[in-house]
This record gives C-alpha cells, structure tokens and sequence, in this order.
C-alpha cells in the first residue's frame, strides 16, 4: 500500500477524477482519497514511480510518498 501527499487537489472534482484516472489505471486496486489531508491511499501492484508519472500528468504535485505493509 501506497500514501501519498499531494498537492494541487482542490475540490470533490480533482478527488472524483484522480479516483477515476487510478481506477483505470488499476481496477482492483483499492483506493481512499482525503480532500482535506489531500492524501491518497493506494492498495495497487502498480510501482511507486508509475504511480507518481501518472499523478504528476494529472496535473498533480506529489510531496512525498510512503510505502505501508
């Protein structure tokens, strides 16, 4: 499991479509965004680093990123 801090997420529509860009990304992933922490927690088999590419295309800045057993 993955959590990641961003920054740039705004609104309920940046966290409806960044689910929804994960989603496609991984569809069994299984995924928690936090508007307020403006945090995303990620149960994917998708590599940290494509993880952060595809946040980053989104328009999304990543501050720092976790990993979690």
């Amino acid at each position: 499991m993955y959590r990641l801090k961003l920054k740039g997420m705004v609104s309920n529509r940046c966290v409806r479509h960044l689910g929804g860009v994960l989603q496609r990304m991984d569809p069994k992933a299984k995924l928690e965004i936090s508007l307020e922490g403006q945090i995303i927690q990620i149960e994917t088999l998708t590599e940290l680093e494509k993880l952060k590419k595809i946040i980053q295309q989104e328009g999304y800045e990543v501050e720092s990123a976790q990993v979690r057993p």
